[in-house]
């Protein structure tokens, strides 16, 4: 018997397979293209409506430590996010899609990190934001916490501080703005909280007082820095302490009148007594045993500048770097910056008011405000252009004095080199100027002075005239440090040359500790410039005879002597 049976061809069911995957593709298609945000976890990514759904699984995907998830931000995002705390150990990194977007506050309280990328994160943070303190856009709050801007990212807070670390790192290679003039970062925690800029951070608006840039410890500025803009005062780029600059700090500037008194940012205010950095502990190692409030600048810092006032009584222009807080000299060896070779610059009004490129606030008389210093410090007042040489410093006066008086010049145009070795050539040159540069034609007997050099003619002067010897019948030794006693003894000579010194008989006890150290050649000399106040000894009141001269002490001796009544 014949059955008949209906058999269903294999190519039947291909099309079919085929129309449900295609089917299936276009519903997926739909869905994402639906999507306001997606989670990726290796090659795994899964489609959201909202952004929280979103933000929830990727938090709670991020808790494994090496866990790797990326968040995209698939549509602008506006005002769906509360106050969000991210408590995870692992990455998230945080993808804004190119869009910008408004949100209101995060918190980091987690060991992981969170990185933020392409696109713009505007902050509201609102009232009832939890953070320490005050309200924040984002508040970091663990050690081992790290925030990461990329460079083309804009992190924007709207109303209060835009990033808060109280324990955690931050690394900028973006922007950070505040258009609602408030500061962009403040670290509360020096020793467990960093922060490293490689981007922008910048002070946004103009306001009655301009916002700090940046309120704490800077580890490391490789970008900008720019404080608030006021209309009375300009916000500092740091108020706190910096341990490397190799970017640009600048200060807030004032839009000024002549109504009050208006006071411009400066680049760097350096402020807390415990914020001495020890250079050792922060990599300087051939700095043991010294201290500072900035460790290196090798870029630039610049205070800020009053606009449109022409009252120079009431405008008061920004230092480059500022210090704001008592600095403990007993020890001689902390420092308002510790080497500088870039450049600190303040402003220099053209009427009266001149901000030094480094200002003392406390006036700490500080021996040193640099301790290595090979860039420029300015401005400097235009008759004394030394940026080695500070106000504060015990010489400073004799320095400036005998160089208005051109007695002595700089080591170049912009150094005094006051810790330089005075040599012989150096000492019979600066006699030879106070006496007004003589010409004198007699024949020069030393063998080591050669025609045309800049001592020459003073060398030829001064032996002529008796005020100093040679080294022996043929040498000068035009090179050769100075001892105080020898330096006493060339001034006395040529006081004797103008009829000074002792006449007839004449007692003189050196009251000094170290009095008979003086040699005999020399006791003359010393009795008399000590005598009459010229002698300038050493930091213990020693007469110190045997040591050599520097170049500021060199001054304080001849200023002394023309002031010798």
């Amino acid at each position: 018997m014949h059955t008949n049976k209906r058999i269903k061809p294999v190519c039947a069911l291909v099309p079919i397979a085929a129309v449900m995957l295609l089917l299936f593709a276009i519903c997926v298609s739909a869905s994402s293209n639906e999507a306001s945000a997606s989670v990726t976890e290796g090659q795994t990514t899964h489609y959201y409506g909202d952004f929280i759904s979103a933000l929830s699984k990727a938090s709670n995907l991020v808790q494994d430590s090496d866990s790797e998830i990326t968040l995209k931000l698939l549509k602008p995002v506006i005002w769906q996010t509360p106050n969000y705390t991210f408590e995870h150990n692992g990455k998230l990194t945080i993808d804004l899609g190119g869009f910008e977007h408004d949100m209101r506050s995060l918190k980091m309280v987690g060991s992981g990190s969170l990185t933020v990328k392409n696109g713009t994160l505007n902050l509201y943070a609102d009232s009832n934001s939890y953070y320490y303190n005050d309200e924040c856009g984002i508040f970091i709050n663990h050690k081992s916490a790290e925030l990461v801007i990329e460079s083309d990212a804009t992190i924007a807070s709207h109303r209060d501080e835009a990033i808060k670390i109280y324990g955690g790192t931050l690394r900028n290679y973006g922007t950070v703005t505040t258009p609602n003039g408030h500061t962009c970062v403040r670290v509360v925690d020096f020793e467990e909280s960093s922060l490293y800029n490689y981007g922008t951070l910048k002070v946004g608006g103009c306001h009655d007082s301009g916002a700090y840039a940046v309120w704490g410890m800077v580890r490391l500025n490789a970008g900008t820095i720019r404080g608030g803009d006021g209309y009375t005062y300009g916000g500092d780029g740091i108020y706190g302490s910096l341990i490397k600059n190799t970017g640009e700090i600048i200060g807030g500037d004032v839009i000024g009148d002549n109504s009050s008194r208006k006071y411009a940012g400066a680049g760097v205010n350096l402020v807390r007594d415990d914020c001495m950095l020890d250079a050792v502990k922060y990599g300087y190692t051939e700095y043991e045993g010294l201290y500072a409030l900035l460790l290196e600048n090798t870029g630039t810092i610049r205070g800020g500048k009053v606009l449109n006032s022409d009252d120079p009584h009431k405008s008061f222009h920004g230092a480059g770097v500022t210090c704001h807080t008592r600095v403990d000299q007993s020890q001689g060896n902390e420092f308002i910056v510790l080497i500088n070779s870039g450049s600190i610059i303040g402003h220099e009004d053209s009427k009266e008011h001149v901000e030094a490129g480094i200002s003392d606030e406390w006036k700490n008389k500080i021996t040193q405000y640099v301790y290595k210093n090979t860039g420029v410090i300015s401005p400097k007042p235009a008759d004394f252009p030394f940026t080695d040489v500070y106000s504060s410093d015990p010489f400073y006066d004799d320095i400036k004095y005998v160089y208005q008086k051109g007695l002595m010049l700089g080591t170049d145009e912009h150094r005094f080199s006051p810790k330089d070795p005075v040599t012989r050539a150096m000492i019979v040159t600066l006699l030879w100027r106070k006496e007004g540069s003589p010409v004198v034609n007699y024949l020069m007997q030393f063998d080591d002075v050669s025609e045309g050099e800049w001592y020459s003619e003073a060398v030829r002067w001064a032996s002529a005239e008796g005020i100093v010897t040679g080294v022996d019948e043929s040498s000068f030794a035009p090179n050769t440090p100075v001892t105080r006693e020898q330096l006493t003894v060339i001034l006395y000579r040529y006081l004797q040359y103008h009829s000074g010194g002792f006449k007839g008989m004449w007692m003189f006890r050196l009251g000094y500790d170290d009095g008979a150290e003086v040699s005999d050649w020399a006791y003359e000399a010393v009795c008399y410039m000590t005598m009459h106040n010229v002698y300038v000894t050493d930091a213990n009141n020693l007469l110190d005879p045997k040591t050599t001269v520097n170049r500021a002490e060199a001054a304080a001796f001849l200023h002394r002597y023309c002031e010798m009544k």
